[in-house]
């Protein structure tokens, strides 16, 4: 809860420690994973958005950086409405093929990845939050192979090195080489 991250702040400051960076996980609807994309939105079981808005800038304040996790790149099978089975065949422009880790998840386009990095980033941005890190695509290059919408991986790579939050800094988890440029 968000009671639980300002009680390790607080105890990270009384030990000394004052040069700290926040990535806040498991703030959204889904739990405390990026089980689905991540779209902004806030689990008010674990805090609303006007609490988080204020223990942000509470961090500012401090002189601590605040960011939020997003993994807009996987879809979890069941979760959030995403099925490997019906959104295939549904969204063909839209998500790969091909299920990883036995079913459980999909990566979803590059294009919609984009898409999805800008709604999430314009709603996190709200909060005053510093960044936004990105998992997966750092170091995941695939390709698009359906008939309707393609695109090889050099096409791929484009795309996400295009990848820039507008209203915030946008972080990735071991980027390539090619993402540096806009990795914060």
């Amino acid at each position: 809860t968000l009671e639980d991250a300002q009680q390790m702040v607080a105890d990270l400051q009384a030990q000394g420690i004052t040069n700290l960076n926040l990535m806040i996980r498991g703030y959204s609807e889904d739990g405390a994973s990026a089980a689905a994309p991540v779209d902004g939105t806030f689990n008010n079981k674990v805090s609303s958005a006007k609490q988080w808005t204020e223990f942000v800038q509470q961090c500012k304040d401090a002189g601590i950086q605040v960011a939020f996790y997003t993994d807009i790149a996987r879809a979890y099978n069941g979760v959030s409405n995403f099925n490997n089975r019906t959104d295939v065949a549904s969204n063909f422009n839209e998500l790969q093929l091909r299920a990883y880790e036995n079913g459980v998840f999909f990566h979803l386009a590059p294009k919609v990845v984009s898409q999805k990095l800008a709604n999430a980033a314009h709603a996190l941005g709200q909060t005053g939050a510093s960044s936004v890190v990105v998992d997966v695509i750092g170091n995941n290059l695939y390709s698009t192979w359906n008939k309707h919408h393609t695109n090889t991986r050099t096409e791929t790579m484009e795309i996400f090195a295009g990848l820039a939050a507008k209203d915030m800094k946008t972080g990735f988890y071991t980027p390539a080489a090619y993402l540096w440029q806009n990795a914060d």
